[in-house]
């Protein structure tokens, strides 16, 4: 016996409410996703930046250097690179005999000869790019060191640089933003609010003993992160 089989379906005016719900919903929800994933890469690119001078600072503490240096190189408004090299007993050497001919302090060189394997070094024990985020700096800078700090030295934007937060004058950090904030500020991430930082940016900040801390910025100020 054949059965009678209604059969219902969506009126056009049904699903003309049903895409408006889901557009008023997606319009809703879209800032709050594009500022959540914003804030992610830049958390990402913080930790990143974290870990890897974690890893060189254990590496010249445990004696696999006797110098290491750890380099950021701005790739313009949207992605930075970081850099780490180190040098054995013999090019360490070497660059104290150039310090002690020059008097003055060890230098935190840029130049890629004075890395070179020939001379005891390892020009390259570690190199990421970071997509979407910048950092402070305009150009390239770095930071040297020996075991324990016997020798400290910088180089261009990270040896200019003082921030007072907490009631104290910081010195040794690296600021890390979105880059969207970047192209609004020359390429760069502003320092602090006066001057046009905002959410999401990280900072990372190392003792000249190797300890390091990582801040956020909460709008207003830096918090321990």
């Amino acid at each position: 016996m054949q059965q009678d089989q209604k059969i219902k379906g969506f009126t056009i005016l049904e699903l003309l409410v049903v895409v408006a719900i889901v557009m008023i919903v997606s319009a809703v929800a879209y800032p709050n996703f594009s500022s959540w994933s914003k804030d992610r890469d830049v958390r990402k690119g913080a930790e990143r930046v974290s870990t890897m001078l974690s890893t060189i600072t254990a590496s010249v503490q445990r004696g696999n250097y006797s110098f290491v240096q750890f380099m950021i190189i701005p790739q313009g408004s949207d992605r930075t690179i970081f850099h780490t090299r180190g040098l054995q007993r013999k090019g360490y050497t070497r660059l104290l005999k150039k310090r002690n001919s020059q008097n003055t302090q060890i230098i935190c060189s840029l130049k890629n000869d004075d890395w070179k394997s020939n001379l005891g070094g390892n020009p390259e024990i570690q190199r990421i790019t970071v997509k979407g985020v910048v950092t402070h700096l305009a150009s390239t800078s770095s930071v040297c060191f020996s075991k324990n700090a016997a020798h400290y030295s910088t180089s261009s934007g990270l040896s200019q640089r003082n921030l007072i937060f907490e009631k104290n004058d910081h010195n040794r950090f690296i600021i890390v933003c979105n880059s969207d904030l970047a192209k609004a500020n020359g390429g760069k991430c502003p320092l602090k609010k006066s001057a046009g930082l905002i959410k999401p940016a990280y900072l990372i900040e190392w003792s000249r003993f190797g300890q390091i801390q990582k801040y956020k910025f909460n709008g207003d100020e830096w918090i321990r992160n």
